[in-house]
């Protein structure tokens, strides 16, 4: 958590994004615009990354496929009223994802 100029900023690290497609479906319009803007992941896309171990997240969002950097903010949500449970749910959908590993 960040407290920046737009308020309480949650960052999560979605390294396990693609075991909970369907969640990541139920996220809310300002979540999603806030993941399209992050940037791409130039590892990914390019395999020209300056991080050394970059890994990026490749996922999709309905039909729309995202990849994103890591270290890009791509998982970095304002906390506002409607954020506040998709970002609990998505804490709790990672949690499980990597107790699972």
């Amino acid at each position: 958590m960040a407290l920046k100029k737009q308020g309480l900023v949650f960052r999560i690290n979605g390294e396990n994004i693609g075991r909970y497609p369907d969640f990541m479906d139920t996220l809310p319009k300002e979540m999603v615009q806030t993941i399209e803007k992050a940037p791409i992941c130039k590892n990914l896309t390019m395999k020209s990354c300056s991080w050394k171990d970059c890994r990026g997240y490749d996922f999709m969002i309905g039909n729309e496929h995202f990849q994103k950097c890591y270290m890009g903010g791509c998982f970095e949500f304002p906390v506002t009223k409607e954020s506040e449970s998709y970002i609990k749910s998505f804490v709790k959908n990672e949690t499980e994802a990597r107790k699972a590993v």
